[in-house]
C-alpha cells in the first residue's frame, strides 16, 4: 500500500521537479569527466615525457589508453546499468575516478600512469549511459514529453568541456605540475558522489544474479568494438 501511494505521489510531480537542478547537476558533472580527461592530458605530455625520460610515441599511450578503454567501457556500462541499476553503476564509476585521482599523484612510472588512464577511462565511461538510464526512469514516472532540456544540458556539458580541457590542463600543469591533471579528478569525483547520495533516487530494481549477469553481457562484442572503431578511423 505504501509503495502504491509513493508511486502515485511521484507521478503528480511536474516535469520541472522531475528534471530539475537536483537531478541534472550530478549527471552533468559526471558527463563532463570523460571529455575533459580526454583533452586535458594534452598539455601535460611534454612534462610527463621529461620526468619519465619517455618518447612522444610512448606518452601517446596516455591518450590512446583512455580512448580505447572508453570504446569498450561505455557500451558495457550501459548494459551493467540495465542489470545492476544505473545509480549503483554511476557510483561505482565515480569511486574508480577518485581512485585514479589518488593513483595519478603517486604513479612511479609511465606504465603506471597509463594504467591510471585506463582506470579513468572505465570510471568516466559510466556517467553518460547511466545518466540516460536515470533520465528514462524519471520520464517513465510522468506522462509528459521527453526531457529535452535535460538531454540538451548533458550534451552541452560533454561538448563544452572538450574545448575547456586543454586550457584547464595548462592551468593545472602551470600551477602544480602535471600530476594535478590527474589529482583534480579526486575532488570532482567526491563532489559527484555526494550529489548522487543527496539527489539521485535509489534504483528500484534489485541487481540481477551473477549467472544472469554473465549471460547477458556480450563479451565478443565488447572485445571486437575497439577494433571496429580503429578500422573506421583508418578507412
Amino acid at each position: 500500500m505504501d509503495g502504491t501511494m509513493e508511486v502515485g505521489v511521484r507521478t503528480t510531480e511536474s516535469p520541472r521537479d522531475l528534471f530539475g537542478f537536483r537531478l541534472i547537476a550530478p549527471l552533468a558533472l559526471g558527463s563532463m569527466l570523460n571529455p575533459v580527461n580526454s583533452t586535458m592530458i594534452s598539455t601535460a605530455l611534454i612534462p610527463i615525457a621529461r620526468d619519465f625520460h619517455a618518447t612522444v610515441a610512448q606518452t601517446s599511450w596516455l591518450i590512446g589508453g583512455l580512448y580505447i578503454t572508453s570504446a569498450i567501457a561505455q557500451p558495457t556500462m550501459g548494459r551493467l546499468a540495465d542489470c545492476l541499476g544505473a545509480r549503483r553503476v554511476y557510483l561505482a564509476g565515480l569511486y574508480l575516478i577518485a581512485l585514479a585521482g589518488i593513483a595519478g599523484i603517486f604513479a612511479p612510472s609511465l606504465r603506471a600512469l597509463i594504467w591510471v588512464r585506463v582506470l579513468l577511462g572505465i570510471g568516466t565511461s559510466a556517467a553518460y549511459p547511466t545518466a540516460m538510464k536515470i533520465l528514462r526512469n524519471q520520464a517513465a514516472m510522468t506522462t509528459s514529453v521527453e526531457p529535452r532540456m535535460a538531454l540538451g544540458i548533458l550534451s552541452m556539458s560533454a561538448l563544452s568541456t572538450v574545448a575547456v580541457g586543454p586550457a584547464l590542463g595548462g592551468i593545472l600543469t602551470g600551477l602544480g605540475g602535471w600530476r594535478m591533471v590527474f589529482s583534480v579528478n579526486l575532488p570532482l569525483a567526491l563532489v559527484g558522489i555526494l550529489l548522487v547520495f543527496m539527489w539521485i533516487p535509489n534504483d528500484e530494481t534489485k541487481p540481477s544474479g551473477f549467472g544472469k549477469f554473465v549471460r547477458e553481457i556480450d563479451f565478443i562484442g565488447i572485445t571486437l568494438s575497439p577494433g571496429c572503431s580503429l578500422l573506421a578511423c583508418c578507412s
